[in-house]
C-alpha cells in the first residue's frame, strides 16, 4: 500500500536530478513503486532544472503514480505536463472537482469547445456541491439562469455562517445575473442587499485593522455603482479606497483611481462631484511633489466648474449657483496661469450676476485681462499623466473561491498550476505542483500524521509566493502544533503582501518562543512600500522590544516620506537600542527620502538630534552647517 507522506519525509536529495531520474526509472521497472515515487519526487523538487530534464522526471513520476493506482497524484502531474491523453485516461477515477478542472483547462485550450467544456465542468462541480466554481462555469457557458440559481443557493448557505463579506459578494453576483436576464427588480433587490452587507463588512474590517480586506469591500462597491449606474456607491467605494491607497503610500495607484472616479462622475453627469474630486486629486498630487499632475488637475477643475455653470444655466437653475461655479472655474484658471480664460470668465460673470454692483465689478475685472494670453502648451488628460487605472481582480469571484476552498493547499495549488496566466512561469508552476502533491498527502494523512504532513505542506508552499496561497498558510497557523505554526511563519516570510502581517502579528504573541522569534525575523525581511502601515503599527504596539527593533530595521528600507518622518522621530525620542538600529540600517540603505528630509530638518533640529543627523548625512557625503 502506498504511503504518500513517506515520499516527502524521506526524499533523496544528495544526487543530481539526472541520477534521480535514472534511479527512479530503475525502481519503477522493478515495481518498487514507493522508492520510485520518493526518488522522482526528489527529482521534480529541483525546480530550477532545465525543462527537458524536468519533464522527463515528471513523466516517469506520472507513470509511477498510475502504476500505484494513485489517480489524483498522476492527474496533477499530467496537468503540469499538459498530457491530455493521460488526463482523459485518469478522469473516470478522480473526484468531480478534478474532472471539472480538466474540463476547464480544455475550455481554455480549445475555444471552439469552450461552452461544452464549461457546461461539463459546471455540472461536475454542482454534483459535488461546489457552488461557487459551478456558477462561474455556468456563466462562462452562457447559462445565466442556472448561474443565478446557484448564486442564490450560495447566498442562503453563507448567510447561515454570518459572513457579511462573502454574503455581500454572493448578492452582487445574483445582481449581475439578474441584469443579464433583464430582471430589473431582482437586480435592484440584490444590489441593496449586497451594499448593506459590504458596508457592514468594511466597518468590521476597518475596526479590526484589516484595511486590505476593507479595501476589497470598497472595490466591490465601486463595481456595484458602475454596473447599476448609481454614482453614490462609486463615490463611497472610491473615496475610501483612495484613502487606504494614500495611507499605504501607493500614490500612483491612488491618483489613477481618483482619475477613474472623476471620469465616472462625468459620465454620470455628476459634474459638481467631479470638480470636487479634481480639487482633492490636485491637492494630493501637490503634497506628493507631482507638480505636473497637479497642474493637469487644476485645469480639469476649471473645465468642470465651467460645465457646472453651463448645466445650471441650461436647466434654468439658481443664478447664484452658476455664479459660484464660474468663480471656482476662474480661480482654478488663475492658479494655472491661464489669464485669458480668467478674463473670459469675468465677462461671463458680468452677464449672469443678479446684483448690478457685482456685474459692474466683473466687467471692470474682465477689462484688466483683455490683452493677456494663456500659456502655449498642450493640456494632457489626467490619465496620460498618471496612467490608466487597472482595478484589482474580480474579488466577487476570487474571494468566494477562497471561501469555498476553505484553506485547502491542494486546491489552491491546483488553481495556480492550471491558471493560464501562469502558463509561462515554470518555476511557479513547479512549486505549485509540489504544493499540490504535498497537499494531497496531507489530506490523506491520519490524525497522528497530520502535524508532520502540515509541516511538509508549509515547506512547499513557501516556494509559491502568490497571494492565493495565503489562505492555506493562515489555516496552517491555526494548528495546535507549534512545529506547524513555526513552519507556517517561515513560509509567510516570503509572501510580500499586507495580509501577511495579520498572521505575523498573531505570531508575535504565540506561546511558543521559536514561533515568536521567527515572526520577529520575518518582519525585517518583509520590506516593501505598502508595508509601512503594518510595520509602523507593530513598532508602536508590539510588546517585545526585539519586534519593534525589527520593524524599525524594515522601515529603514522603505523609501517613503512617512517612514522617513517616523525614523526622524525615533532618532530624537527613541531608546538607545532603537536609535542604534535605525542609524546602522540607514547607513546601508539605498533610499533617499530620509536623507532629503534630514538635510532640510537639520537647521531646526534639536541639539539632541543634530549629532545623529550629522553622522548619517556625512555617511552619504552630505555636509551640513
Amino acid at each position: 500500500m502506498a504511503k504518500p507522506l513517506s515520499w516527502f519525509a524521506d526524499m533523496q536529495t544528495e544526487f543530481s536530478i539526472e541520477d534521480r531520474i535514472n534511479r527512479g526509472r530503475t525502481q519503477l521497472r522493478s515495481k518498487r513503486y514507493d522508492d520510485a515515487a520518493r526518488m522522482l519526487l526528489s527529482g521534480i523538487s529541483a525546480t530550477h532544472s532545465r525543462e527537458e530534464v524536468y519533464r522527463e522526471a515528471a513523466v516517469h513520476l506520472a507513470d509511477t503514480f498510475e502504476a500505484m493506482r494513485e489517480p489524483r497524484y498522476a492527474l496533477s502531474v499530467a496537468w503540469y505536463l499538459r498530457d491530455n491523453p493521460r488526463i482523459q485516461r485518469l478522469m473516470p477515477n478522480v473526484p468531480p472537482v478534478d474532472r471539472a478542472r480538466s474540463y476547464a483547462a480544455w475550455a481554455h485550450e480549445s475555444p471552439a469547445r469552450a461552452v461544452e467544456m464549461h457546461r461539463a465542468a459546471a455540472q461536475e462541480l454542482e454534483s459535488g456541491e461546489l457552488l461557487v466554481r459551478s456558477a462561474l462555469h455556468y456563466e462562462h457557458a452562457g447559462e445565466f439562469k442556472l448561474a443565478r440559481s446557484l448564486w442564490s443557493r450560495l447566498a442562503a448557505r453563507i448567510g447561515t455562517e454570518r459572513d457579511s463579506y462573502a454574503t455581500g459578494l454572493a448578492h452582487f453576483n445574483i445582481a449581475r445575473m439578474a441584469r443579464k436576464l433583464g430582471d430589473a427588480r431582482g437586480e435592484q433587490e440584490s444590489i441593496v442587499a449586497a451594499v448593506h452587507r459590504l458596508e457592514e463588512a468594511a466597518d468590521r474590517y476597518e475596526s479590526a485593522g484589516l484595511r486590505e480586506r476593507a479595501f476589497d469591500c470598497y472595490h466591490v462597491l465601486i463595481a456595484v455603482g458602475e454596473m447599476s449606474g448609481t454614482f453614490e456607491h462609486v463615490l463611497e467605494g472610491a473615496v475610501n479606497a483612495v484613502r487606504i491607497l494614500s495611507e499605504d503610500n501607493l500614490r500612483y495607484h491612488a491618483l489613477r483611481l481618483q482619475a477613474h472616479t472623476l471620469r465616472l462622475a462625468e459620465k454620470s453627469g455628476e459634474l459638481s462631484a467631479a470638480a470636487t474630486l479634481a480639487r482633492e486629486m490636485t491637492d494630493y498630487a501637490r503634497r506628493q511633489g507631482l507638480g505636473r499632475v497637479a497642474s493637469s488637475g487644476v485645469l480639469k477643475q476649471a473645465e468642470l466648474w465651467s460645465q457646472v455653470a453651463d448645466a445650471t444655466l441650461k436647466r434654468k437653475g439658481p443664478a447664484q449657483l452658476a455664479e459660484n461655479a464660474l468663480v471656482a472655474s476662474l480661480l482654478a484658471c488663475a492658479e494655472a496661469g491661464h489669464y485669458s480664460r480668467v478674463g473670459s470668465l469675468y465677462s461671463k460673470l458680468s452677464e449672469i450676476a443678479r446684483e448690478p454692483s457685482r456685474r459692474e465689478h466683473y466687467a471692470r475685472a474682465a477689462k484688466r485681462y483683455a490683452k493677456l494670453t494663456d500659456p502655449n502648451q498642450a493640456v494632457e488628460a489626467l490619465e496620460d499623466r498618471v496612467g490608466q487605472h487597472v482595478g484589482p481582480p474580480d474579488v466577487w469571484h476570487v474571494d468566494l473561491i477562497e471561501w469555498e476552498e476553505r484553506g485547502s493547499a491542494a486546491e489552491a495549488c491546483a488553481d495556480v498550476l492550471l491558471d493560464p496566466e501562469e502558463a509561462d512561469e515554470r518555476i511557479m508552476r513547479r512549486s505549485a505542483l509540489l504544493g499540490r502533491l504535498a497537499g494531497l498527502a496531507e489530506e490523506g494523512a491520519t490524525p497522528s500524521e497530520k502535524p508532520q504532513a502540515q509541516v511538509i505542506v508549509a515547506h512547499y508552499l513557501a516556494g509559491v509566493g502568490l497571494y492565493q496561497i495565503l489562505s492555506p498558510l493562515e489555516l496552517l497557523y491555526q494548528s495546535k502544533s507549534a512545529d506547524v505554526r513555526l513552519s507556517a511563519v517561515q513560509a509567510l516570510s516570503r509572501y510580500f503582501y499586507k495580509r501577511t502581517f495579520v498572521t505575523l502579528e498573531r505570531a508575535l504573541a504565540d506561546e511558543h518562543v521559536p514561533v515568536v522569534r521567527e515572526a520577529i525575523d520575518a518582519l525585517e525581511r518583509l520590506r516593501f512600500d505598502h508595508a509601512f502601515e503594518p510595520l509602523a503599527r507593530i513598532y508602536r504596539t508590539a510588546a517585545q522590544n526585539d519586534a519593534r527593533v525589527s520593524a524599525l530595521r524594515a522601515l529603514c528600507r522603505i523609501d517613503v516620506v512617512d517612514a522617513a518622518e517616523l525614523l526622524l522621530g525615533v532618532l530624537e525620542f527613541g531608546s538607545g537600542e532603537e536609535k542604534s538600529a535605525v542609524t546602522s540600517s540607514l547607513k546601508t540603505s539605498r533610499g533617499n527620502r530620509f536623507f532629503e528630509l534630514a538635510r532640510s530638518a537639520y537647521p531646526q533640529a534639536s541639539e539632541q538630534l543634530k549629532p545623529a543627523l550629522s553622522e548619517l548625512l556625512a555617511a552619504r557625503g552630505i555636509t551640513v552647517q
